[in-house]
């Protein structure tokens, strides 16, 4: 169970960091790529 939990997370925080991406403000950018960057060290 907390292999799948890890898996979702790690996708979760790739979905993050690609949505981020494609945002055109840098406050957002910055805000969803932290999001990402903590998602992925969790």
């Amino acid at each position: 169970m907390l292999d799948i939990i890890t898996q979702v997370f790690g996708y979760l925080a790739s979905v993050l960091l690609a949505v981020a991406l494609l945002v055109n403000s840098d406050v957002k950018f910055r805000w969803i790529n932290s999001a990402g960057c903590i998602a992925f060290v969790v």
